[in-house]
């Protein structure tokens, strides 16, 4: 029996006895069968037949959840189809990108640093539900897709199965940000009333009153990108998927700046991450007028910056926002459409243990956002958006899961990543720039659709190009001319691409 058999026959046995002992027999196909049956699928099939497997694993887990824990009733259930697709996407390519870098003996720290921290954040998860080890396992396979799509967008390659993945995910990512857009100018879709419909009667019979608030909630328009992440997690995939694919061609090259603006207006259009704009045009204008000595000290300017923007968030809070006129709803409202148990928890935490001006969650530009609703006069309006939010302060989210080790060990790889971004270039300081600008502004985002789509781009920013290349490779035919092939397996990361002069 080989070692890779061996390891998955005792992480199923060991799984189901977890999942029995708490869950009964549901319990061990949720926690063992269908996840383990699905990460054999995607080490060894082809990765057009893994998709299914895992579509449908995840839908069963999806419907499971909502029977048993009532997660987000007011999901519409049409979200589940990019979902879970985009999750068999990501996980597959994930683990293979994972496996491709170990086995061509190129893992490297920056490698190690992201394995640490999904680590802590894992086992974080599991403390903290200890007393539920099925739901946490449910938690974790939740998460840990998104997680994974560092190692897929660092480890591209010329297979044409795997381009075809991405543009799969391009298309998830304009079908979800179409839908989206659809339900922020007209409101809830007839599919999203009918779900609502038998979740208000399903949340009522299962005596979670407190649930059927929910519906209430549906009619609300959603924010264009920033309910779940199925909208800004597929919509920006897309846009790093155009990039990948399209990396070494003369028209990606006149088209970067556009994109690259397209991508923050979209960022900008969540409730308070419009600031991603500013931040990102101006880390990009200060890097291409700074020599290069002060270009490779940018990464160490962000936690002054940061704590700049926190100081002047305190302010702005304690002149301009009187916390006890809101305590009520703070406490009745806050995290109650979250999808983790602990956000009511999470809600006392922010309340009595935390700064008052990190209260509403929003990280150091909360201050900000009170400040600009007082200024435009709707700041009652934006206080009842903000009390519902289906997320909250991404740093405050991992010191939550994986504690400090968690929250540290993000941060060494966060500026690991960033160094490898400004090593590329002046061709290429965008990527550094998006880099800052999501670690300043994407605070304001909720956990799970941010840190998907931020660890997108951190694995395309550590995803250098071939030696002596800025913009395209030269001297090569139409199939080595990209940077897919820098990996074969007989070459170190950063050797001249195979047939390159």
């Amino acid at each position: 029996m080989t070692r890779t058999r061996l390891l998955l026959l005792s992480g199923t046995l060991s799984l189901a006895v977890a999942g029995t002992v708490t869950s009964g027999w549901g319990g061990a196909v949720v926690v063992a069968v269908l996840p383990l049956i699905a990460l054999g699928a995607v080490l060894t099939w082809p990765i057009p037949s893994a998709l299914p497997v895992y579509l449908v694993m995840v839908v069963f887990v999806e419907t499971l959840k909502r029977m048993i824990f009532l997660f987000d009733p007011a999901d519409s259930f049409i979200q589940y189809i990019p979902l879970a697709l985009g999750q068999g996407v990501t996980l597959t390519l994930g683990l293979r990108g994972l496996a491709e870098r170990i086995g061509a003996g190129v893992f490297d720290r920056i490698d190690k640093a992201f394995l640490f921290y999904l680590s802590t954040y894992v086992l974080g998860v599991l403390v903290n539900e200890l007393n539920r080890p099925s739901f946490a396992i449910m938690v974790i396979l939740y998460f840990l897709p998104p997680q994974l799509v560092f190692f897929a967008y660092r480890c591209v390659t010329e297979d044409v199965s795997l381009r075809r993945i991405l543009r799969v995910m391009a298309g998830l990512g304009l079908f979800a940000g179409a839908y989206g857009a659809y339900q922020f100018f007209y409101g809830p879709s007839p599919i999203d009333l009918a779900w609502a419909d038998y979740s208000r009667a399903f949340s009522i019979q299962a005596s979670n009153v407190w649930r059927a608030y929910t519906f209430d909630e549906i009619m609300r328009p959603y924010s264009f990108f920033a309910d779940h992440f199925s909208y800004g997690y597929f919509l920006v995939a897309a846009i790093i998927s155009w990039f990948a694919v399209h990396w070494t061609k003369p028209s990606g090259s006149r088209l970067i700046t556009g994109v690259f603006l397209v991508f923050s207006l979209a960022l900008a259009l969540t409730r308070t991450a419009w600031i991603s704009l500013l931040l990102s045009l101006f880390v990009y204008v200060s890097l291409r007028c700074s020599g290069e000595p002060l270009r490779r000290k940018a990464a160490w300017l962000v936690i002054p910056l940061y704590a700049a923007l926190t100081v002047l968030s305190g302010w702005a809070y304690d002149n301009f926002f009187e916390p006890e006129a809101f305590a009520d709803g703070l406490s009745a409202q806050a995290f109650s459409l979250g999808t983790l148990s602990a956000r009511k928890d999470a809600a006392d935490l922010f309340i009595k243990a935390v700064p008052e001006h990190l209260v509403l969650g929003e990280g150091p530009s909360s201050g900000l956002y009170v400040l600009s609703a007082k200024l435009s006069g709707n700041l009652e309006e934006e206080l009842e958006n903000a009390q519902t939010d289906d997320g909250h302060n991404f740093l405050v989210h991992l010191l939550i899961a994986g504690g400090v080790p968690g929250l540290a060990a993000f941060l060494v790889f966060y500026f690991l990543c960033l160094q490898q971004a400004l090593a590329q270039g002046q061709g290429r300081l965008w990527l550094p720039a998006v880099l800052i600008g999501l670690f300043l502004a994407g605070v304001t985002a909720g956990p799970t659709f941010f840190n998907a789509f931020f660890l997108a781009w951190c694995g395309f920013a550590c995803h250098p190009p071939p030696k002596g290349a800025d913009h395209e490779v030269r001297g090569t035919n139409a199939i080595d001319s990209t940077v897919y092939r820098q990996f074969p397996s007989d070459s170190v990361p950063g050797s001249a691409v195979e047939g390159a002069e």
